[in-house]
């Protein structure tokens, strides 16, 4: 009964709001070809914007480019570090000894006085440890700027990715909305 009681109640509100109701079939009649239309338009948009983001060039194959630029000047940037630590290791192996020229007085035999000769002498001193110093930190900020070209790089391959994945989105829905105005037009 409980059905039956719904369906008299669905016949009274069409039977009271039949004038309502003809005219809102017209107007659906009259604007579901322009709303299909519509609906095909966005959707061939939405489909020309997933090239955008997906083609070639888009957004996601130009994003991925930058990632794989990146990543060959961190590259780059390793090979000067580890140059870097060669050249150093090669100075602080030179072991070049520090001599210095000094004057000693020595005495002459019978008492007769003293001479002064010159006498080399090896100092703790290291001509290169300046430049070692300099190196070590040069290397330290490139491997760190590595460090961070390496964080970019894979920064970059992930917003590749997720720009690849929304231009797939997009694509599918404006497919979607296509096919949804050429149905509203056939109605």
């Amino acid at each position: 009964m409980n059905k039956l009681g719904t369906f008299f109640k669905l016949i009274k509100l069409f039977w009271n709001n039949g004038d309502h109701l003809m005219k809102l079939m017209n107007i659906l009649e009259s604007q579901l070809p322009h709303v299909g239309q519509a609906l095909e338009d966005a959707g061939q948009t939405a489909i020309l914007s997933s090239q955008v983001l997906n083609g070639s060039p888009g957004a996601a194959q130009v994003i991925e480019a930058a990632s794989v630029a990146v990543d060959d000047c961190g590259k780059k940037f390793r090979d000067a570090s580890a140059e870097i630590g060669r050249i150093r290791i090669e100075l602080h192996d030179l072991n070049l000894p520090s001599v210095t020229i000094e004057e000693k007085e020595y005495p002459v035999l019978f008492g007769a006085g003293h001479v002064k000769i010159p006498t080399p002498t090896k100092s703790d001193w290291y001509p290169f440890r300046d430049i070692e110093n300099y190196l070590a930190e040069q290397k330290s900020l490139i491997e760190d700027a590595s460090s961070k070209l390496t964080t970019a790089k894979q920064e970059l391959h992930l917003l590749s990715g997720k720009i690849a994945e929304a231009g797939n989105h997009i694509r599918e829905t404006g497919a979607d909305l296509k096919e949804a105005g050429r149905l509203l037009k056939d109605i």
